[in-house]
């Protein structure tokens, strides 16, 4: 299961209860309008709520980072907050096509496929597990799978379909 603070309150063993094994927790975000990072009001809060019902844990950060610089913020960002977590599950980088409003509009594919390399080479480095989440749509049209680094650096997870391509895909 996925949560951030749009969920608002969860009983926690219930969720275990349900037999969810593993819970995704967003522990920040970058405005998309701002640029500015922030944390998931709360993530803390959730961290610990499915540490006590006995779940396992993974976390993403939403990006929308226009380059290099701001994808590696991201991932020091998410290195900082989860400090000293017990993460079982994937330090995921989660890129969303937000529209021609946003500040990511003219981010092209080739600065996408960067920025998803630099966070997840940010978090390997520091020992963690990257992973890039797109849709199927984002995953064909904004990387560059061709482009081997990507497939060496995360593991990559598509949601909802698979696309013809080859690598370590978790879907």
């Amino acid at each position: 299961v996925d949560v951030s603070a749009f969920q608002r309150d969860i009983d926690w063993q219930q969720v275990k209860a349900a037999g969810i094994e593993f819970v995704m927790i967003r522990v920040g975000f970058r405005g998309y309008e701002t640029g500015l990072v922030k944390p998931d009001k709360r993530a803390l809060e959730y961290y610990q709520g499915a540490v006590a019902a006995g779940l396992d844990i993974g976390v993403y950060f939403f990006s929308q980072a226009v380059n290099i610089e701001e994808a590696i913020e991201e991932a020091r960002f998410v290195l900082d907050f989860t400090a000293g977590w017990d993460l079982k599950y994937p330090v995921v980088y989660d890129w969303e096509y937000i529209g021609t409003h946003a500040r990511t509009a003219d981010v092209d594919r080739r600065m996408l496929t960067d920025c998803s390399i630099a966070f997840c080479e940010e978090i390997h480095s520091a020992g963690r597990n990257p992973m890039v989440y797109f849709n199927r749509h984002q995953a064909q049209d904004f990387l560059h799978f061709s482009d081997g680094r990507i497939i060496e650096t995360a593991c990559i997870c598509v949601l909802h379909s698979s696309i013809p391509v080859g690598g370590p895909f978790f879907w």
